[in-house]
């Protein structure tokens, strides 16, 4: 990572200061002293400050659900309103072709993050991810997949070793678990694995309630998945059995201490009520652009926020979006959903983020004791006095991201 020259203490001059968990400040003071901030205010003429212009300063985001691994893709695979199980194919065959040490698209990906000012990222991990030396913090959920029963035992003493590894670091870089959906860790395989990630506080994420063919796949035992799973001989009907809906996965998940459930496009209105009473500890993760690009039905995101649910926002991967850019997701629900407030969009890839991935101690918004995780936003004159308009309303990239109270230098 290249910075400036180590900090001890800085103050930062700022048109708008927007802590998101407290009122903005116009012509706001931030002061950081090494990785921490040490005080919010408004600006008083110090003249040490360092004047950083017509920006508003936010909480560095954070990406609550990413692939890194396929950050070297130029463009979305397949085309879009393409069949997921399809596109699925078409994934399996990329990183099959890519079968080597993914370590360099996986930094590409962090690179790019930070540029779009992601200072904290929730990536879905395979076997050779390695968290040291990363340029920013993150949480890697190691995969799991394991469609027949045979190679249930692997799976189970895969996620056994990732809880306990868990449980003991201290490191920038926590395991999570991530059971990857439905159709390929089947029910009775989660309802072994849940109980490993109880025992060990580990966090769970997996994708639920995704496509049409992944609830046809748990109501009837048919259709487009149960093909694709035929295909490569990874069907057992034992297993996936007709008369099952994601909530009967909602219910195995409930008792872990943190769980993401990813899309969640098709859950009904039982299952979102399900997941309002337990946001203590159960959050919705929406990728909205990848949301667009499969052609999936409006999704309920006004229901789920009037329910109560956490509801979170992640870019999935390069294989589905254009690109790792958090804040554009944001924007994306600015724009198509104009009824939800802008201030409960920015929670979204901040504080409620972080309260989602059990950060909010350190991360998420700005208040004296946190990490100095920070970005700056160009305030336009377009926008007149209207900051959220100058974040939300705009195509301006960001322009500087902060991390650990050190300038990020791409």
């Amino acid at each position: 990572m290249q910075t400036d020259r180590e900090i001890s203490r800085i103050l930062l001059r700022a048109r708008v200061i927007a802590p998101v968990e407290s009122e903005p400040i116009d012509d706001g003071l931030l002061t950081v002293r090494g990785e921490r901030i040490e005080a919010i205010s408004k600006y008083a003429g110090e003249a040490d400050a360092i004047d950083l212009g017509d920006v508003v300063v936010l909480p560095g985001f954070v990406n609550s659900h990413a692939h890194l691994e396929f950050s070297d893709v130029e463009r979305p695979l397949g085309r879009a309103n393409m069949p997921l199980p399809d596109w699925l194919q078409m994934t399996i065959a990329a990183r099959g072709a890519c079968s080597g040490d993914r370590s360099s698209a996986i930094q590409a990906g962090l690179a790019e993050s930070l540029r779009y000012g992601v200072t904290f990222v929730a990536d879905v991990a395979q076997a050779d991810f390695i968290a040291d030396d990363r340029e920013l913090d993150g949480i890697a959920f190691r995969e799991i997949i394991a469609p027949t029963r045979g190679r249930f035992d692997t799976a189970v003493e895969l996620a056994q070793t990732i809880c306990e590894t868990a449980k003991q670091q201290t490191g920038r870089w926590p395991w999570g678990i991530s059971p990857h959906a439905p159709y390929t860790v089947p029910l009775p395989l989660l309802e072994r694995i849940t109980p490993l990630a109880v025992a060990n506080r580990t966090p769970i994420m997996t994708h639920l309630a995704e496509s049409p063919d992944e609830i046809q796949l748990l109501s009837e035992g048919a259709g487009p998945f149960r093909d694709f799973l035929e295909s490569m001989n990874a069907f057992d009907a034992e297993l996936q059995p007709a008369g099952r809906t994601p909530m009967d996965y909602l219910s195995a998940l409930a008792k872990a201490e943190r769980t993401l459930v990813v899309h969640g496009n098709y859950l009904n209105d039982a299952e979102i009520d399900f997941l309002a009473s337990r946001r203590d500890r159960m959050s919705v993760v929406f990728c909205p652009r990848t949301h667009r690009y499969f052609g999936h039905a409006p999704y309920p995101l006004q229901k789920m926020l009037d329910a109560g649910v956490r509801v979170v926002l992640g870019t999935d991967g390069r294989g589905s979006a254009p690109d790792l850019d958090v804040l554009a997701e944001a924007r994306f629900i600015a724009q198509h959903f104009p009824d939800v407030e802008r201030r409960k969009i920015l929670r979204m890839i901040t504080l409620d983020a972080a309260e989602a991935l059990g950060q909010a101690a350190t991360i998420g918004n700005l208040t004296p004791g946190k990490l100095a995780n920070f970005v700056l936003v160009p305030f336009q004159k377009e926008h007149g006095g209207d900051w959220l308009s100058a974040v939300l309303e705009s195509d301006s990239c960001v322009r500087e991201t902060w991390l650990r109270g050190q300038k990020y230098l791409a």
